[in-house]
């Protein structure tokens, strides 16, 4: 499959109806603890049931606490569940004609709301509630919330059809929003640069709302607060399951110091189509502001990438004059024309470079971050050993891979909107270079812990928050200290008192702070088993958990036909790809939109060899081995719009038409005999593909459904034959 690229269309997606039909956000922020409420409202105005579904995206740090269903005047409250058993309880509540509600992580901070069964004008409203802890970065406090989903470069294998977002011009969704900023937070002062504002103070609050009551979903809302107090630190414990959970928020403060390390500094920028418009005119200048700050002692390289990179120099060189000017013409002539987003090579050859070297070297990725499948490049990244200092720009730059990236490499992110000064940014990121690395990082606890979390602390800078948990059978009263030694040998020591939360909770389930030390604990495990069967005690979304709701309904009011699926369209980012350009809080017409290939199509091989008439005269590419990826795509599109098993091939000779290798035609069609027909066998076939990991995740909805109806209509398979059927299929799976 070749990578590609969707761009936004001038077309209605689901004959011009959007079950979407209102999105409210309701956020509470106090000490460094931000709670957000979000409803999402669904109506189904078509004279058929449907299925809607809704791919968002939420902080990749944010952890989801509750999940709700109101309903024709009813309440039903949603359930963490094992991922397949959670799929599996969804798909059968559709079969039967049930309504059902399931909510299923993609990537972390991507999700996906799937509203099956909305029967003809009926209404559903969905609500979510989450936690994230903010970061003090210096004497700035950054709310962040994620409205779209810019369009991403890459192939979506790891995605299942109904998962992948689409985007039409012509939509609008739009969102409510309201804050409330308590306690000593409320004191400081507060802007948004993304969004027009009313502020209304009160004793120890402050009331914010959007001043144009709603907006459209096109960029992320952005809140900064700014207190200079000194003490920004906060510790609090709370019950955790027969013993107790503490988070300490440290507010880490290095001692001044005039010492300057020599560092290499490779920088990385993005040139792909995505990056036109606003992004590449605030990276312009901010690579300006960079090569104004370099000194002599520095060796620097600069790297531009797309759809291939670009190094100004073979290799980082020395910060001297001439190559700054070098670097400085490079950059005045920089625009956004360098194709896709192949941001691994790009990478690879920075680290490659750093490493060349034999010395301490950091890398300063600048870019949207728009890509699919960006969990190889953190990895390759977190083994280098490298730190990686990300610049997130953009109306809708990827927060996720430009966190993980940073944190797991051990740097730090910054993200700019349009509107805010990215000059700000890149000066905080130089100091985080410059300033001597902190070592051998501790945290001890007044009483002993039973669990560190996270285990061991690997990186730590100067006016940024470090967020660490513990787990106790006692209480931990007292104080927390963190301790660190500098690069140049000195140690540093701060303290923090711990205090119990007066926040009331559900007594149903475990305290917030509890439930916020097992997320983080989720992070750092690998065993599947392990991460489900911790999120089903806490009751928390993972990539191996969904939350899930099913309403039964009686006999009489169940959907007969199977729901006909409306994707929910996103709006294009404001900016994205050239599209306008940000100027207050409103979009300026720009050039036409680019033209992309479409992100899932197939490049199938042609037919070989020669062709034959077999008995009924159907003309059958001779395929030397099973075309699985071609065979999966025309079942796909068989059943778009047809909901009926008609659609689907009815001998084992058809699925010769769409990729079957005739050599598995015809050892299939040996099995036939007394206990199993023709029509059994292309069932149990479908059936096979329907279960095996790798086919699934390609099938779309309306495809599973239909074999899983049709399963139950044919006789029991013995399990020889049903094991052997298998196993002529895998024999020609790679």
């Amino acid at each position: 499959m070749s990578k590609s690229l969707t761009a936004p269309v001038l077309e209605p997606r689901g004959e011009g109806r959007v079950a979407l039909k209102s999105v409210a956000v309701a956020a509470v922020i106090e000490n460094l603890l931000s709670k957000v409420s979000i409803t999402q409202g669904y109506e189904n105005l078509e004279g058929i049931n449907i299925e809607a579904t809704y791919t968002f995206s939420i902080p990749v740090e944010a952890v989801l606490l509750s999940l709700s269903v109101r309903t024709n005047g009813r309440e039903l409250k949603g359930v963490v569940t094992e991922r397949k058993q959670a799929e599996d309880r969804y798909e059968e509540a559709i079969t039967e004609g049930d309504t059902a509600i399931m909510l299923e992580q993609v990537e972390p901070g991507l999700y996906t709301m799937n509203v099956g069964n909305i029967m003809p004008m009926d209404k559903i409203e969905v609500s979510f509630t989450y936690a994230k802890l903010l970061h003090w970065q210096g004497d700035t406090l950054r709310f962040h919330l994620p409205t779209t989903i810019a369009p991403r470069y890459g192939d979506t294998l790891d995605m299942a059809p109904h998962q992948v977002p689409e985007y039409d011009l012509t939509v609008e969704n739009f969102l409510s929003l309201s804050i409330r900023v308590l306690g000593e937070l409320a004191k400081g002062r507060v802007s948004s640069p993304t969004h027009l504002l009313d502020v209304t103070r009160e004793e120890h609050c402050l009331n914010l709302r959007l001043a144009k009551g709603k907006i459209p979903m096109d960029r992320d809302f952005v809140l900064n607060i700014s207190a200079e107090k000194s003490d920004k630190g906060f510790g609090v414990f709370d019950h955790d399951a027969g013993g107790y959970a503490a988070l300490a928020s440290f507010f880490p403060r290095f001692p001044d110091t005039s010492e300057k390390i020599s560092r290499t500094i490779t920088i990385v920028q993005d040139c792909s189509g995505s990056m036109g418009g606003d992004s590449i005119a605030q990276s312009r200048k901010a690579l300006l502001d960079i090569l104004d700050l370099m000194t002599q002692e520095e060796d620097f390289n600069l790297i531009l990438f797309g759809s291939t990179y670009i190094k100004i120099f073979l290799k980082p060189m020395r910060a001297s004059p001439t190559n700054l000017k070098i670097a400085r013409a490079a950059v005045k002539n920089l625009d956004a024309d360098m194709g896709g987003t192949e941001i691994g090579s790009a990478m690879e050859a920075a680290l490659a470079d750093i490493e060349k070297t034999g010395r301490r070297g950091d890398i300063l990725l600048i870019t949207d971050g728009e890509v699919w499948n960006w969990e190889r490049v953190v990895e390759e990244a977190k083994a280098s050993g490298t730190r990686i200092f990300t610049v997130g720009v953009g109306a809708s730059s990827a927060e996720a891979f430009l966190e993980t990236i940073a944190q797991e490499s051990g740097g730090a992110c910054e993200i700019v909107t349009p509107r805010e000064d990215m000059s700000d940014k890149i000066v905080r990121h130089f100091k985080r270079i410059y300033l001597p690395r902190a070592e051998n990082i501790s945290v001890k606890w007044s009483t002993v812990p039973q669990k560190n979390i996270p285990a061991s602390i690997q990186s730590l800078y100067d006016g940024d928050t470090l967020h660490v948990f513990a787990q106790f059978t006692e209480k931990p009263e007292g104080e927390a200290e963190l301790r660190f030694t500098l690069e140049n040998g000195q140690e540093v020591v701060q303290r923090l008192e711990l205090h119990q939360t007066g926040i009331s909770e559900d007594d149903a389930l475990p305290t917030t702070i509890a439930r916020l030390a097992a997320a983080r604990m989720i992070e750092e495990m690998k065993n599947p088993e392990d991460i489900s069967s911790l999120a089903v005690k806490y009751q928390l979304m993972s990539r191996e958990t969904n939350y899930l709701v099913v309403d039964v309904k009686a006999q009489g009011d169940k959907a007969v036909d199977l729901p006909t699926l409306r994707k929910t369209p996103l709006m294009a980012a404001a900016g994205w790809g050239g599209m306008g350009k940000i100027v207050c809080d409103s979009m300026v017409a720009g050039p036409p939109p680019p033209v992309f290939m479409s992100r899932m199509s197939m490049e199938l091989d042609e037919p070989s060899g020669d062709y034959f008439d077999n008995e009924t005269k159907l003309s059958i590419a001779k395929w030397p081995s099973t075309d699985w990826a071609g065979l999966m795509s025309e079942l796909n599109l068989r059943v778009e719009g047809v909901l009926s098993i008609e659609a689907m091939p009815s001998t084992i000779r058809e699925f010769c038409l769409i990729g079957m290798s005739e050599s598995l035609a015809e050892r299939l069609s040996e099995i036939l005999g007394p206990e199993i027909d023709e029509r059994t066998l292309v069932i149990t076939i479908l059936k096979i593909l329907a279960e095996e990991e790798r086919f699934k995740r390609a099938m779309n909805r309306n495809l599973k459904r239909m074999i899983r109806k049709e399963s139950k209509q044919i006789p029991t398979v013995p399990e020889s034959i049903f094991s052997r059927i298998r196993f002529e299929m895998m024999q020609e799976t790679s």
